[in-house]
């Protein structure tokens, strides 16, 4: 039915309406509704008739349709996190789908971008926020600025969750046999914070196989 509308949804919605007002309920029939509003630029129509669509649809195909459509919806006015939501769903029904992995990608990287932001305006000095910066310089493949923003918010927050594994991680990929030695003692350091940290006790003994203890490794 959508086909036979399609680029002429300015006709379609009269006739749309009139079916769904006439017999609620038809969910595939209010999702093409949904769909001609949003591509004649009525968002707030299109939206709410999605939104009331998109859980009753049994089609898998045409659900994923109308999920992009929607998430198109609420990225256009920034409600990343109903984007968010609605992907999570639609990951379920179409977990290889290039379109809603692609959709997903760019919104999660939106509300990384987003909390990044909000993060630097409230705690811009922060032991999380040094932790954040970490995490991009680490991604943006610089070792040293990395460590450098570990080490600011270990001096801030030495009990910081996560903070002292993520910095044993990076010191263990070292080259320099020097800072590589260092990782050991971020693990400890993880260990005392949570003595039931599984990966760290796991690194520990790795280091330990390393220098040829096997009963501290198996320990």
């Amino acid at each position: 039915m959508y086909c036979s509308f399609f680029g002429r949804p300015a006709d379609a919605i009269p006739h749309l309406r009139i079916a769904v007002e006439k017999q609620p309920g038809l969910a595939k029939i209010q999702g093409i509704l949904g769909i001609a509003e949003l591509h004649t630029t009525d968002l707030v129509n299109g939206r709410k008739d999605l939104e009331a669509a998109f859980p009753g649809i049994d089609d898998p195909r045409f659900k994923v349709q109308a999920g992009l459509e929607l998430v198109g919806a609420y990225t256009q006015v920034s409600d990343l996190e109903l984007a968010a939501a609605t992907l999570a769903q639609l990951k379920k029904i179409a977990p290889d789908n290039p379109e809603v992995l692609y959709a997903s990608y760019r919104t999660y990287a939106d509300l990384s971008s987003e909390s990044m932001i909000a993060l630097s305006l409230a705690a811009p000095e922060s032991a999380q926020m040094h932790q954040l910066l970490a995490h991009e310089e680490t991604r943006e493949g610089s070792t040293n600025g990395a460590i450098a923003q570990y080490r600011k918010a270990i001096e801030i927050n030495p009990h910081l969750p996560g903070v002292h594994f993520e910095l044993a991680e990076l010191l263990n990929t070292a080259p320099d046999p020097v800072i590589k030695k260092q990782a050991e003692q971020e693990y400890l350091a993880a260990l005392k914070d949570n003595p039931r940290d599984e990966k760290a006790l796991c690194a520990l003994a790795e280091i330990a196989m390393t220098k040829g203890d096997e009963t501290e490794a198996l320990k």
